[in-house]
């Protein structure tokens, strides 16, 4: 889904009982080198229309991925991403 669709979901789904849930990584969108990703932009102005809430959580651990999906076997686990 673009960041574009994303902003016009919220916009367009306030009254409505949609649970929209995006994910990013941090080491992506935080890159100095880069300067402001656009999807930061984007969380800034949904947050100032008060169309999201944030939450942050750490990794999950492959314990955790295990148990949340048990018909797949995971072999590994690398940077926060179950290996199948």
């Amino acid at each position: 889904m673009s960041i574009e669709m994303l902003q016009f979901l919220a916009r367009n789904c306030r009254d409505l009982r949609v649970l929209l849930l995006g994910t990013n990584r941090s080491e992506e969108v935080l890159n100095k080198e880069k300067g402001v990703h656009p999807f930061l932009e984007s969380l800034r102005i949904m947050k100032r229309e008060s169309l999201c809430t944030e939450l942050h959580r750490k990794p999950f651990h492959l314990n955790e991925i295990k148990e949340s999906c048990p018909q797949y076997h995971f072999h590994g686990y690398c940077h926060g991403i179950g290996l199948i």
